[in-house]
């Protein structure tokens, strides 16, 4: 059997917490302390790895579709920015490339943002729009660092992932 990644990280985590961390001496608390982070660290990531394809799967979209909310308010002729909604229809499978493309379309999403907020015709729209989705990206962000003790009390991030999928 080959250990998936959840697996190793907890074989490394018992190998920190019952093996190297006992056998730190007690009067270096900075070796102590830094173990403790690095538990805390592997902790994190644990909560968080077998989401993390799911989750920029979930920023693509609401990015896209911010994008596209943004073409629609002022009928704009903003072709690299229809071009990149055309090339995004299907988002890349590879994490990488995804996480790129996510970029390219956060790129062109403030640069129409700021367009149609310099008009005054267009800026309450603007705003509206991307506030909703400022909203849904901090939840998704919130949940994602819950266990570093910054957000509070939030869900974990599937349960925020699941709830953003279907909605």
């Amino acid at each position: 059997m080959v250990p998936n990644v959840e697996q190793q990280l907890n074989a490394i985590r018992r190998t920190i917490e019952k093996t190297i961390q006992p056998a730190l001496p007690a009067d270096e608390g900075f070796a102590q302390e830094q173990a403790g982070l690095v538990l805390a660290s592997l902790d994190w990531v644990m909560d968080v790895v077998a989401h993390e394809q799911r989750y920029e799967q979930i920023e693509h979209a609401d990015t896209r579709a911010l994008l596209e909310d943004l073409l629609g308010l002022a009928g704009t002729t903003d072709d690299d920015a229809r071009a990149l909604l055309e090339q995004s229809a299907e988002p890349p499978a590879d994490l990488p490339a995804l996480r790129e493309q996510t970029g390219r379309l956060k790129a062109a999403t403030v640069r129409l943002f700021d367009v149609l907020a310099a008009e005054p015709a267009t800026r309450p729209d603007a705003r509206r729009l991307l506030a909703a989705s400022s909203r849904r990206q901090m939840e998704r962000e919130r949940s994602w660092t819950r266990m570093t003790g910054f957000s509070g009390d939030v869900p974990n991030v599937g349960e925020v992932l699941a709830a953003q999928a279907g909605g």
